[in-house]
């Protein structure tokens, strides 16, 4: 496996690019390419286990630059499981022919599969996949080796009525796991900062205030497993997702239904709009406030954070970025 992991570098290096800020994405790739190579050997378990490494300090920044990128080589896993085998030199020829560094590589080749997403979506599906690991294992719709995985840490509050606040700030593209113990369940709150535009070497921290009640104060509150209610408060909504995690599994709390995400959406900035449905096939148009017809299509439905949705990428029928404004979609 070591043979694999530095020869994999040198093809790396060799034949894609090198950015001394993201090394990274060189580790990540080369502890993936050991159990590709070897699978039957897992020796890629030693960094899952470590103290610092993803299932202990999940709240360390994606990009970081310290030991915990080994154990993050499982990113490789979820891609490929989720996307494709092919989707890891994917990201490596696009770094090669857009001279693009890692994260907008990734972004670019997410950007250009049959059913396209993003980076901040893939990272918030990410989050759910190493919550069910050890003896939550699903293996059908999770890692295929999840049940040998450690379980990821989790900080524990017990809900006193009405409610519990956690205060604190979290990284670019990394995540925070909060269980409130209720006495008859447990529900998770699982925490992903999905900015991708911070700097690889000094990754910023944002602020968050996370409130769960068990009753509801007012409309900003959205009902979560358990029979409670949470509020997530941050700068850019669009930025953040949390998962909901009862006994009957996984939910979402940042999207109302019937709601199209993120919102604000910003149109030309390599993003998209989501609009959840409740059918596998239909036609999306979007109209002006002046209920012009700015774009149509038929659509297949895709899942996307636990929801149905139809996507659209703020182009407009005649291919120019639509303006700043007031839109109306109909489904």
């Amino acid at each position: 496996v070591t043979l694999a992991h530095e020869f994999h570098h040198a093809i790396q290096i060799g034949s894609y690019g090198y950015w001394t800020s993201d090394v990274w994405y060189h580790e990540i790739t080369s502890v993936w390419m050991e159990d590709v190579v070897y699978h039957g050997e897992n020796d890629y378990l030693n960094y899952l286990f470590s103290y610092d490494s993803q299932f202990r300090l999940p709240g360390t920044a994606l990009t970081a630059y310290d030991n915990i990128m080994y154990s993050r080589g499982i990113l490789g896993k979820y891609f490929s499981k989720r996307f494709g085998m092919n989707t890891m030199l994917h990201t490596w020829q696009n770094i090669r022919s857009a001279s693009a560094p890692p994260l907008a590589a990734i972004d670019l080749t997410l950007h250009q599969l049959p059913s396209p997403t993003t980076l901040g979506v893939a990272f918030a599906e990410w989050a759910l996949w190493n919550y069910y690991t050890g003896p939550r294992a699903d293996t059908v719709n999770y890692y295929n080796e999840a049940a040998i995985f450690p379980v990821m840490v989790e900080q524990y509050y017990e809900l006193i009525s009405p409610g519990q606040q956690v205060s604190s700030s979290l990284s670019c593209l990394a995540t925070a796991y909060y269980g409130f113990v209720t006495g008859t369940d447990t529900v998770t709150v699982a925490l992903a900062n999905l900015n991708t535009g911070c700097p690889s070497n000094s990754p910023a921290a944002s602020p968050f205030t996370l409130t769960v009640s068990r009753n509801r104060p007012d409309d900003s509150y959205r009902a979560i497993a358990g029979n409670l209610y949470l509020k997530l408060d941050v700068a850019n909504q669009s930025q953040w997702f949390a998962w909901t995690i009862g006994k009957t599994g996984p939910g979402t709390t940042s999207v109302a239904e019937g709601s199209a995400f993120p919102n604000p959406f910003h149109p030309g900035e390599g993003g998209f709009l989501y609009l959840p449905v409740d059918a596998d096939e239909g036609t999306l148009s979007v109209y002006s406030s002046a209920m012009e017809l700015v774009y149509s299509a038929s659509r297949q439905s895709q899942s996307r954070l636990g929801q149905r949705v139809f996507t659209w990428d703020g182009m407009t029928k005649g291919n120019s970025v639509a303006s700043t404004g007031i839109y109306i979609f109909v489904l």
